[in-house]
């Protein structure tokens, strides 16, 4: 084979590379038309396709969902490792309506399987789980059969003015020392999720106002009363430079609450 003919193999080869390394990055290049910016994102969400697969597989109605997200201001601004929390409601029926207490929430209402209910800046909304999935970190938690009081529970004078008589009275027998079951208590969480759908959202984290739900306040809600047994509630800490009451995704998983699946490889650590 001659030089030229070296030179023609090396300068094609060349180009196809060039070719293929500026179409790879093309695909990975987003763009928003107003404002106008372009974003290079070669990893996009790190969740994929198996691993919503497998947590379409291991995920039952009333566990709850923490999610985080890379290189997303506002998860920055979240202390901890995860940003988010939900709650997985499974399959929702049409005439699961009737448990909806507002206007806006009946017109966000959907039905359908698969469903995680949470907050955020449009509300308290529903959504599909394979969208609720689109992110970079993901955990699975779940609350066991059958459930009593936590020996480190300690009793606080914090009125639960927000909880339904039903709530309440599970609340009370946790208080007293007996056992409650998932089964007889999802039903009392299911509804008192929905009768929250198209809530306001809080982004100033106020725990003391009800007319507005951050998405850790909107769960903490809706699973008041099995605090005896979990514990997770609002403290007093430092958010950036203020002390204030606040509660954060990373307390679920810090909770009692059993760790059902992870997207991180071996056991998930939160910060601290």
């Amino acid at each position: 084979m001659s030089k030229m003919e070296n030179s023609e193999k090396f300068t094609v080869k060349l180009a196809k590379d060039i070719w293929n390394t500026a179409i790879r990055i093309l695909g990975d290049i987003k763009i928003f038309k107003f404002p106008f910016f372009l974003v290079y994102d070669p990893g996009s969400y790190l969740i994929k396709g198996r691993q919503m697969r497998e947590i379409m597989q291991k995920v039952r109605p009333g566990d709850i969902l923490v999610r985080g997200f890379n290189n997303y201001l506002d998860g920055k601004l979240i202390p901890g490792t995860f940003s988010h929390v939900a709650l997985y409601l499974g399959t929702i029926k049409p005439e699961d309506e009737q448990f909806i207490e507002t206007e806006k929430g009946r017109d966000v209402f959907s039905s359908g399987k698969g469903m995680v209910i949470h907050a955020m800046m449009e509300g308290v909304k529903l959504d599909d789980i394979l969208d609720f999935g689109r992110c970079d970190h993901l955990a699975i938690l779940r609350f066991p059969g059958s459930m009593q009081r936590n020996d480190r529970y300690v009793e606080s004078e914090q009125e639960h003015h927000h909880c339904t008589d039903n709530e309440k009275a599970i609340f009370s027998k946790l208080v007293a020392g007996e056992s409650v079951k998932l089964k007889d208590v999802f039903p009392v969480i299911y509804q008192k999720s929905l009768s929250q759908l198209g809530k306001e959202y809080d982004s100033w984290f106020d725990f003391r106002d009800d007319h507005e739900v951050s998405c850790t306040e909107f769960v903490e809600r809706c699973i008041c009363c099995l605090e005896p047994y979990h514990g997770i509630k609002p403290t007093v800490r430092k958010f950036h430079f203020i002390e204030k009451e606040y509660l954060a995704p990373d307390d679920f998983v810090k909770s009692p609450l059993k760790l059902i699946w992870t997207s991180e490889v071996g056991e998930t650590k939160v910060k601290d």
